[in-house]
Order: C-alpha cells, then structure tokens, then sequence
C-alpha cells in the first residue's frame, strides 16, 4: 500500500528512520510498480527538479538496523544530490511510502569542489 499524499521530510524525521547500522542492500528494489512511479513523478514535480528522465538512476538501497525501513536513494544528474525515499517494508498488504528527504552531501558535510 502506497501514501497518495507525498510528504517531504524535515531533517529531524529523515533521522527518525536512520538507524545504525545501516545495512547496504545494492540496487535490489525495482522501481517498477505504478504507484511507486507515480509518487515519484507527483515528488519530482512538487520540488521542481529538472532532469533528464534518463539520467534517473536508482543508487543504493539501505535497510537500517531493524529491518523496518528501507532507504531507496536515487540520483538524478546532480552532483551528489539525491532523492531518498524511505520505504515501510512491515506494512501487512505491502510497502508503505512514508515520504522523501532531498540529502545534498555538499550542504550537509561541506564538501567543496
């Protein structure tokens, strides 16, 4: 089951589903489903980022400690920014969508050209 509301999360909820250690999954989730596809596109459009639709690119999937949640991080063309969206995997009727967090690793560690 997917949220149809996006919500964007503060710093302070992104932190909420982040917990130590995170475990690296690879790239196993598919971006296939409608919903999934949509949220995504309805998430791109509210924050007004532009890209080439081709350069949209899964990264990483995280599962923090627990295994509840699951961190997909796309890239879209920006250099290291990237789209997180943070997946419900305990849901009984599927993944639940809890919303997305725009991580910019310059802004948050200062990372200079």
């Amino acid at each position: 089951m997917f949220n149809k509301r996006i919500k964007k999360l503060s710093e302070e909820e992104f932190l909420q589903y982040f917990n130590d250690p995170m475990r690296l999954k690879g790239k196993d989730f598919e971006i296939t489903g409608n919903k999934l596809k949509s949220y995504l596109s309805r998430v791109v459009k509210k924050e007004n980022i532009k890209f080439d639709s081709e350069k949209i690119e899964l990264s990483y999937v995280y599962e923090e400690a627990d295994g509840k949640y699951e961190h997909l991080i796309l890239s879209y063309g920006k250099e290291d920014v990237f789209l997180v969206i943070i997946i419900n995997k305990e849901k009984i009727l599927g993944y639940q969508i809890l919303g997305y967090y725009i991580l910019d690793l310059k802004e948050k560690y200062g990372i200079e050209e």
